[in-house]
């Protein structure tokens, strides 16, 4: 049943089960005789048929005279890139415990069966919606759909939704989130409708939707229910980062060895942490390590502050920590157990350190002749002006690498935007035991200073 995963309307908006509305209606009829279901879909780039995926899926059911009805929103594993992160904001991490379409495949059945879809730019949802559809293994009818930019555009009402909403005085917070676009959606064509001069019956076919909700040529499939919005992605990222410091925190609170190897810990460290990213294995083995070392919690805490300091040291060489440097070290931040009032303190206030870090925790320059290649949409800008892949690779021959194309067994070192990254090539340099390194780590072992 629908109303398993779909979350409903506030108490004080009227109300109607989904699945009670009219099947399909002959055409002709008043668009008023029609359920509707707002549809966003945040995705990895433009191009279902360049193999870019949906990673976010926004769906409001409601109806012209009864307003919203309920709510469904879903992040979406992509088990690839993903893409442009700084228009959906999305990192790997976010999407580390998200379903797969096809898991949610059933579910956004369920939604759209009777329904007629509203979407902004609808051929290019419709266009994602019928490609994960296919690699679902989902046999989908025709799907009827109205576009609210091509409706808005014909009135004179702009293009772009943030400048559709301002012209119909509708709220709109532009946040790039699927479920925010769908509700606006359904604002735009409620309003657009409600706009009409009252003498006027609307139908699909004057408002360009050529066909009809067709329940029945669904194929039947019971929804799973699975769903992870964005707010408990982040929460089970953050706790995820915190595991290593919670390992830490049932070491003894004293040892008995004279002469602990801390060395050894804190090289396993800096390289677990080289792409940005401890798993919960590597946590495990980090403890494990301090155990067999000898190193008690205070030993290990300090050793993790050391690290820190270094990082941050390097970060104010130039005498400015970058954006990019400050979300690193926020990330390590985490990552370690470290405190936010001691990690926004090293962001705001210089070390005052000249001599840089020790020896052993200072970054190692990527000897001449390593082979390096590069995955997913780069973050770095240098000056407001984003690097782009040809820059990366030129910055990387200058600091004498050699520069290839896709991951072979002869890669020595790839470099991820994102560093639970499930591109082909991360897969690849996993599977071949190549080292890989976040971006942000990259631009410090050439000495390149990023915005």
């Amino acid at each position: 049943m629908l109303r398993r995963f779909l979350r409903p309307a506030q108490p004080s908006t009227p109300t109607t089960a989904p699945q009670e509305m009219p099947a399909t209606v002959a055409r002709g009829r008043s668009l008023r005789d029609y359920g509707f279901a707002a549809l966003d879909l945040e995705t990895t780039g433009l191009f279902p048929q360049a193999h870019d995926r949906v990673v976010e899926v926004g769906i409001v059911l409601f109806s012209l005279d009864g307003g919203i009805e309920c709510e469904y929103e879903t992040l979406v594993n992509p088990s690839r890139d993903l893409g442009a992160q700084h228009i959906h904001g999305l990192r790997m991490a976010d999407l580390a415990h998200a379903p797969s379409f096809a898991e949610i495949g059933p579910d956004v059945v369920t939604a759209l069966r009777t329904r007629v879809i509203v979407a902004h730019n609808s051929r290019f949802d419709i266009g994602f919606l019928d490609a994960e559809f296919h690699r679902a293994g989902i046999d989908a009818p025709a799907l009827p759909h109205l576009c609210t930019m091509r409706l808005a555009a014909s009135g004179g009402l702009g293009r772009r939704l943030a400048e559709v909403c301002s012209s119909l005085g509708i709220n709109y917070t532009g946040s790039h989130t699927a479920i925010n676009d769908a509700r606006a959606a359904a604002e735009v064509l409620t309003h657009w409708y409600q706009a009409r001069p009252a003498r006027v019956t609307l139908d699909l076919n004057s408002c360009g939707c050529l066909c009809e909700p067709k329940p029945e040529a669904w194929p039947p499939l019971p929804a799973t229910g699975r769903v992870l919005l964005r707010s408990e992605a982040s929460r089970l990222a953050v706790f995820e980062r915190g595991y290593l410091a919670r390992l830490v925190a049932e070491l003894p609170t004293e040892t008995a060895g004279t002469s602990p190897n801390e060395a050894v810990y804190l090289d396993l460290l800096e390289r677990a942490l080289e792409d940005r990213y401890l798993s919960p294995e590597e946590a495990r083995q980090l403890a494990s390590v301090a155990q067999s070392e000898e190193l008690s919690a205070a030993v290990v805490e300090g050793l993790h502050r050391h690290l820190f300091e270094s990082l941050t040291r390097t970060a104010w060489q130039d005498g400015v920590v970058s954006d990019m440097e400050a979300a690193d070290l926020r990330l390590v931040g985490q990552f370690l157990g470290l405190g936010a009032a001691l990690v926004e303190g090293a962001i705001t206030r210089s070390p005052g350190v000249e001599a840089g870090a020790p020896e052993h925790t200072r970054p190692a320059a990527l000897p001449a002749g390593t082979t390096v290649c590069f995955t997913g949409a780069l973050q770095a800008t240098i000056n407001g002006c984003a690097v782009t892949r040809e820059q990366a690779h030129e910055f990387a021959r200058v600091a004498g690498l050699v520069v290839l194309e896709s991951v072979t067994k002869k890669l020595d070192v790839l470099v991820v935007a994102d560093p639970q990254s499930a591109s082909g090539k991360a897969r690849k340099a996993r599977t071949y035991g190549s080292r890989i390194i976040a971006e942000a780590v990259f631009w410090q072992l050439i000495g390149i200073a990023v915005d």
